[in-house]
């Protein structure tokens, strides 16, 4: 019934257009943030939120996501229930972009609360659509908010999540990015560095096993850097030359050659 229910409020959508109209919006803000364009994309990305309101009322938005649970056997049944339900579920992917480009926006402009309500519908809606990635990616941006917050066991909760979302995804590259905030989250804490360390080397392996060697080298110049800082640090406050070492799978990557330039300064 639901589906039957789903077809019949698809049916009666608005212009077949919308969707391609939502697509280039989208794509419009995405391009305005990457050039700091504040207000631009934020205006780009309200047009878009209206249009798929106007396409997805609230009755069929609620129809799309109740029939899924974030199996890809829902998925794949939505799919097969005939063009309107695919192109449907097009658009309920790009709500999921929209919502958190538009909270990436508001904490832009420090409207955390707006951010952060964002954040959770899109992250809610990711896990439905099964996209684990995406969800990964509104999990960090919830981490960020929290940091700039200073609320450092929130925004940890918050990456380490991510950071698993992005194991289970098999996705190196977004699992560097979340690793990166880790980092800046826990710089100076003793007690952490080790930890980072790890999960850094965890990144690389992650890296190393989808082939993606150039990511492979930028990452061992940030972890490298990481290293150093801590060494330096430690200098500062008189603990010893040796202090903030971490030698841990070292030669698993084969990098304690090719990154000789922090291992000898540090060691």
């Amino acid at each position: 019934k639901m589906e039957s229910d789903l077809l019949k409020a698809l049916a009666e959508a608005a212009s077949t257009e919308l969707p391609d109209k939502i697509s280039e919006l989208l794509e419009s803000a995405e391009a305005a943030r990457e050039t700091k364009q504040t207000e631009r994309a934020t205006d780009y990305c309200s047009q878009a939120l209206v249009l798929v309101e106007e396409y997805l009322p609230a009755t069929t938005k609620k129809l799309i996501l109740d029939n899924l649970d974030g199996s890809t056997d829902k998925i794949e049944q939505l799919v097969e229930a005939g063009e309107q339900a695919e192109e449907a579920l097009n658009v309920v992917v790009m709500l999921s972009q929209l919502l958190l480009l538009r909270g990436e926006l508001s904490m832009d402009r420090a409207q955390f609360e707006s951010a952060s309500k964002d954040f959770s519908e899109a992250y809610s809606i990711s896990i439905k659509i099964s996209d684990e990635v995406a969800a990964a990616r509104c999990r960090r941006s919830e981490g960020m908010l929290l940091l700039i917050k200073k609320d450092i066991k929130g925004a940890d909760t918050a990456l380490d999540e991510a950071i698993q979302l992005c194991r289970s995804a098999g996705d190196g590259k977004e699992e560097v990015e979340t690793v990166k905030l880790v980092t800046q989250l826990h710089e100076g804490r003793d007690s952490k560095f080790g930890h980072c360390c790890e999960l850094f080397h965890q990144a690389l392996e992650s890296l190393q096993a989808e082939g993606d060697m150039d990511s492979v080298n930028s990452t061992l110049l940030l972890l490298g850097q990481f290293r150093l800082r801590k060494h330096l640090a430690a200098h500062r406050h008189g603990k010893g030359s040796r202090d903030g070492v971490c030698r841990t799978r070292n030669d698993r990557f084969g990098y304690s050659g090719r990154s000789h330039l922090f291992s000898s300064t540090i060691s």
